[in-house]
């Protein structure tokens, strides 16, 4: 489904933006949210803005600035305590025709590799979702 992947990219790309535009870009930085934290994220319905949030189970992140290829990213979704801003919306982004979370309850975002092209940074990755590893995952984001 459209809205699962576009979901899906928007949160990873949207998460990354947040950490990486806030830390020391001369050192290595490890970084964490707490399990209570969650991201909001914002689709559209017939041209009509709706925003939802994901809750974070767990998270690491370990960003080296001198040697990027040593940097790891990790983040873990709970989809049950999800919302997609309203009860229907939430009830089918939950439902077993898209994230299935009964039986899924978890989303997992694991980098393969982060590396620094000029002054962006690529984030590739394995997103693990409804017990599919979903590969070629890619971030971008311009540094400071």
């Amino acid at each position: 489904m459209v809205l699962k992947s576009s979901l899906l990219f928007s949160f990873i790309v949207v998460f990354i933006t947040s950490v990486l535009l806030s830390g020391n870009l001369l050192a290595k930085e490890i970084y964490t949210i707490r399990s209570t934290e969650k991201l909001n994220f914002k689709y559209f319905v017939s041209g009509i803005p709706i925003s939802g949030e994901f809750y974070i189970d767990k998270t690491s992140f370990i960003i080296d600035f001198n040697k990027e290829e040593q940097s790891r990213f990790y983040i873990k979704i709970d989809l049950k305590k999800s919302t997609a801003g309203f009860p229907l919306a939430t009830k089918a982004m939950l439902g077993s025709s898209v994230l299935n979370s009964e039986k899924y309850p978890f989303m997992e975002f694991k980098s393969t590799n982060i590396s620094k092209k000029g002054v962006r940074y690529e984030i590739n990755g394995l997103l693990n979702l409804r017990a599919v590893s979903y590969t070629h995952l890619r971030a971008h984001e311009t540094g400071r």
